[in-house]
């Protein structure tokens, strides 16, 4: 099976804290840019709400560790940084954490994305944007992040794991416009089990507006992007495939080369 997205997938293979140092500066010209293209998307769903969420700008090794510097920005920041439609200083790059629950009987979760949510349509992984409100002592919780997000995507499944999930990768998309911190673990229940669990669970008016099971395997991640490939987020499929075939990228220092351009 082969994709085109040119999503990339890493290793996460140390220890790893995000700091936060301040906030994310915009130029006037980029002011602009965020302010109108606010305009229009919150006219379209005025659902949207221009919360804090949090821009990853660089990535290092400190004595064993790897540390990412954070800084505050905007919902409308990334919108307008979506639509790349910013001059490349005022670029962001948002982080969110995602969990990838695996059943016990080898089904990959992921998540149908309702029309309220900015990627309305989609197929994600479960979990969603990492804020201010998440930093502790200065560093971000991404393990309580990740709780939180499915708490309030998949209610009740936190109580089900059988194995804790564990931070495995990051991945970023094709435009390098979102980072994306995976945890991966699995459950003690079953797919069926799953999907009754959720329908007995879920809010009407949250984010999702249903949940999708994908066979890990060569056959059914194949049958899957057939199915859904083209409304995926970019990094799904990779990520997917990546848990099937392990052929991580490498380690963050390869992360931090492609995401400041270094590796071109």
């Amino acid at each position: 099976m082969t994709s085109t997205s040119t999503a990339r997938v890493f290793t996460i293979d140390h220890d790893l804290d995000l700091i936060v140092r301040g906030e994310v500066s915009v130029s006037a010209e980029g002011r602009e840019v965020v302010d109108r293209t606010w305009t229009e998307k919150a006219r379209d769903n005025p659902t949207f709400h221009n919360g804090e969420l949090l821009s990853l700008s660089g990535l290092r090794s400190t004595e064993g560790r790897w540390v990412g510097d954070l800084g505050c920005t905007t919902f409308a920041h990334y919108l307008a940084n979506r639509e790349q439609d910013l001059p490349a200083a005022d670029t962001c790059c948002p982080v969110a954490v995602n969990v990838l629950p695996i059943t016990s009987d080898g089904r990959a979760l992921l998540a149908d994305v309702g029309k309220t949510s900015s990627s309305a349509g989609k197929v994600k992984f479960i979990g969603g944007g990492a804020t201010p409100a998440d930093v502790v002592d200065g560093v971000l919780d991404v393990r309580g992040v990740m709780r939180r997000e499915l708490d309030e995507e998949f209610p009740g499944l936190n109580e089900h794991w059988s194995t804790a999930p564990r931070l495995e990768a990051l991945l970023v998309g094709g435009n390098r416009r979102q980072v994306v911190l995976l945890f991966v673990g699995r459950l003690r229940i079953s797919e069926a089990e799953a999907r009754n669990l959720y329908l007995g669970s879920a809010d009407p008016d949250q984010e999702l507006s249903g949940v999708l099971a994908v066979v890990l395997g060569t056959a059914g991640l194949h049958v899957f992007n057939r199915r859904e490939g083209r409304r995926s987020l970019d990094y799904v499929v990779p990520g997917l495939m990546a848990q099937v075939r392990a052929d991580w990228d490498g380690g963050l220092a390869e992360a931090r080369r492609f995401l400041d351009g270094s590796d071109q």
